[in-house]
């Protein structure tokens, strides 16, 4: 008798495992993607911002 609901438990407590791999596999994916996405955002913008200023310093220059 007891076989039968050890083997149960051991099925749920797979179960559980298996869910708590997925969730937590999941959170780091969409952890990692949003601070790749971040980064790449961040290079983007500080790019931008360079060609801005030199674009500019060379009408300054042309100015003068």
């Amino acid at each position: 008798m007891k076989l039968p609901n050890e083997k149960k438990e051991v099925r749920i407590m797979r179960l559980i495992e298996i869910m708590i791999k997925t969730v937590v596999e999941t959170v780091v994916k969409i952890a990692v993607q949003t601070f790749i996405e971040t980064v790449v955002e961040s290079v983007i913008t500080a790019f931008q911002t360079t060609v801005k200023n030199q674009n500019k310093k060379m009408k300054v220059s042309a100015a003068f």
